[in-house]
This record gives C-alpha cells, structure tokens and sequence, in this order.
C-alpha cells in the first residue's frame, strides 16, 4: 500500500515539478524534497522508489564519452521498461502486479530529466 501511495505521489509531483521549473533542469534533490515533505507515513518507502527509478532509468541512459548519463533516451517506451524490469524483478523485489506503477513513474521521470538537459 505504501509503495503505491509513494508511486503515486511522485508520478503527480515530478511532472508538477518540471512544470514549475521556468525551463531549469529539475535535479533528483528536487523530487527527494517531495519525499521528505509529504505526508506519507513511510517516507523511507518514497526515496526507495525514487531509486528504483533512477536505477531504471541508468540501465536505459545515453551514453555519453562511455559513462551513462541519468536520463532516458527519446525512443524510451514502456515497452522498453516492462522488459527490463522483468528481467530484473529479483533484484528491485518489486511483483508484476508493481510494473505499471513502475513504468507511469518511469516516464514521468523521463519527461521532467531529458537527455537533452545538461
């Protein structure tokens, strides 16, 4: 329960986030301050999903002088997400029942980090 409430929570706040940022990148710290502000009970639940999403989407990041970068490509899709979180299921401990949580927040995350920003 706790893990989607904290899903949930991130998916609104990260795009609500890049909407408030007056074209500035918004950093991890940024959607780290929504976990530590909010009202949910287990705020240690928020900033595990939020790693999980940079962990998800470091697998998927451009490559940049051979280092990845923490963005998703354009051509990232839930397509693409739903395979690798599939092939990874033991290591995140996350159940299928959790992938499309996952995924929403995984592209939301795309969205507000994109590989174009600095």
């Amino acid at each position: 329960m706790f893990r989607f409430l904290a899903l949930w929570i991130l998916l609104i706040a990260s795009p609500a986030l890049a909407q408030n940022a007056d074209d500035e990148t918004i950093s991890g710290l940024d959607i780290l301050e929504v976990c530590d502000s909010s009202e949910l009970a287990d705020r240690n639940t928020c900033r595990i999903i939020y790693e999980s999403v940079i962990w998800g989407a470091q697998i998927m990041a451009a490559k940049e002088n051979g280092k990845p970068r923490i963005c998703l490509p354009e051509n990232a899709n839930s397509d693409m997400l739903q395979r690798i979180y599939e092939e990874h299921m033991e290591e995140t401990g996350y159940r299928s029942q959790d992938l499309p949580f996952i995924k929403s927040m995984i592209m939301a995350y795309a969205r507000s980090f994109p590989c174009a920003a600095p």
